[in-house]
């Protein structure tokens, strides 16, 4: 029922802010909800977050970084339907809540220490979908540390995170291209095949 009173309240013309007043009770219900073991209830949860962060964007920051922790767990999950929602919620979380970068710092954290391969590749993905869609200036406070952990996961040992790391590389290299060129000049010689071998424009300076 969240779901639609989201949806009613954004079709109301009703203020973020009186929205987010609205829905502050039900993040904790939330959370617990994404313990779940029921393949429906995570589905259903994961729609509802998602729905909340594309009403209340940025606005709901704070409160989406609360969840990651569970959607991390969940993408590693061996049923599909977990996994794949809780991709997509962290997709729609990540893309939407810009502001302060809270949840784009912690999947980018994940990404690389994350002990599960599996789970460090979907973050990946999520920081990927992010870099694809956000701008110069919101990435800007995030170069530091996008350029050491691009770095470390080019050299992960599980191929879908070098993959993902590889996309998210080549989009950081055209926007600074003195430090990419750094990064290029460190890597392994396999990296960097792999890396002209996908993106052969991607030259250093």
């Amino acid at each position: 029922h969240l779901r639609e009173v989201v949806s009613a309240a954004v079709a109301a013309s009703t203020p973020a802010a009186e929205v987010m007043e609205l829905l502050a009770p039900l993040v904790e219900p939330l959370q617990t909800q994404l313990t779940e073991l029921r393949s429906s209830i995570i589905k259903d949860t994961c729609s509802t977050v998602a729905a909340i962060v594309v009403a209340l964007g940025s606005l709901y920051d704070a409160s989406a970084a609360t969840m990651l922790p569970m959607l991390y767990e969940l993408s590693g999950s061996a049923k599909s339907v977990m996994s794949s929602s809780a991709v997509s919620c962290m997709i729609t979380i990540v893309t939407r809540c810009r502001g302060e970068g809270l949840c784009f710092a912690a999947v980018l954290t994940q990404a690389v220490q994350h002990k599960g391969a599996g789970i460090r590749a979907h973050c990946m993905s999520v920081v990927t979908e992010a870099i694809a869609v956000w701008t110069e200036e919101e990435l800007s406070p995030h170069q530091s540390a996008l350029c050491s952990g691009l770095q470390t996961a080019m050299q992960d040992s599980n191929c879908d995170v070098r993959m993902h790391a590889r996309k998210s590389f080549a989009v950081f290299w055209r926007l600074w291209p003195a430090d990419g060129d750094v990064v290029n000049a460190t890597m392994s010689e396999s990296s960097r095949r792999a890396l002209k071998k996908e993106f052969p424009d991607l030259q250093p300076r």
